[in-house]
């Protein structure tokens, strides 16, 4: 017959092995392992207990066996456990002597950064009224009225930039509507453009030309200008055939480019004939 103290001692082992696989939370491999091998015994005791009641023959010969296949079988659970818990203890070593915090300190860290931080914060809105507020009281009693002054004749330029982007921006968005990618686009385009024209001081007829007929489509305006200016400058290098010259400018007056464009094609009719 099958020893019953065999039998409950598997069935207890079980039992402690359910309760290591809740102690080794930390290792994943003897949890797992302590909970397979301790349902197993629990398993195989029930088994037993069953082979006990109705299959007696066999029993006695399980019950020989059982000792030996037990000891060899804890020793090698323990020497699997023993072995695990090293080697996640070596990797553990491993990751602090890499340099890692722990959890626990970047979070003392992090607290004493945020108590750093907070003095110095408190001290930024004191000092800032106080530094502001003498400068003030100097610049009102020694400057006079002239440097005062001087701010008065460029606010004129920056309110009509102010006002043309305005524009700008209102055009951007009635043309493209609900495509605010695009309107962004224009606009930054159409600034980037004023800010070129209004650098530019050389032949202003050309550029009021330009002006006059783009109006805030500076862009175009660019555009126009450069072409035109372009346009004038080879003119002026032209000396042959000057009543050819002439009859273009004539014909077309302030347009250089079609002025070029038609003195162009006249001579080369002209050098045909």
């Amino acid at each position: 017959m099958v020893n019953p103290n065999s039998t409950k001692f598997l069935f207890v082992l079980g039992i402690i092995l359910l309760v290591l696989s809740g102690v080794f939370r930390d290792n994943s491999l003897v949890m797992v392992f302590s909970f397979l091998v301790g349902s197993l015994f629990i398993f195989i005791s029930i088994i037993k207990l069953f082979i006990n009641k109705f299959f007696k023959p066999i029993s006695t010969d399980l019950s020989q066996k059982f000792w030996p296949i037990m000891g060899v079988f804890l020793f090698l659970f323990f020497a699997f456990c023993y072995f695990a818990n090293r080697e996640s203890a070596i990797k553990n070593q491993q990751i602090s002597s890499n340099g890692i915090a722990t959890p626990t300190l970047s979070k003392e860290t992090i607290q004493q950064e945020v108590r750093e931080v907070v003095p110095s914060e408190a001290i930024t809105p004191t000092t800032v009224p106080t530094v502001t507020s003498k400068p003030i009281q100097k610049s009102t009693v020694k400057p006079t009225i002239k440097p005062i002054q001087t701010p008065t004749a460029t606010e004129s330029p920056k309110s009509d930039r102010d006002e043309t982007i305005k524009i700008i921006k209102a055009n951007a968005q009635s043309k493209w509507g609900n495509d605010y990618e695009m309107a962004v686009y224009t606009q930054n385009n159409q600034i980037k453009a004023y800010d070129w024209v209004a650098r530019q001081t050389a032949y202003p007829d050309i550029m009021a030309r330009a002006k006059s007929k783009w109006g805030y489509d500076f862009e175009m305006v660019k555009y126009t200008y450069e072409n035109q200016v372009t346009a004038y400058e080879w003119i002026m290098k032209q000396t042959e055939y000057p009543e050819i010259m002439a009859s273009a400018k004539s014909k077309w007056g302030g347009d250089y480019e079609m002025v070029k464009y038609t003195y162009e094609n006249q001579v080369e009719a002209y050098k045909n004939l």
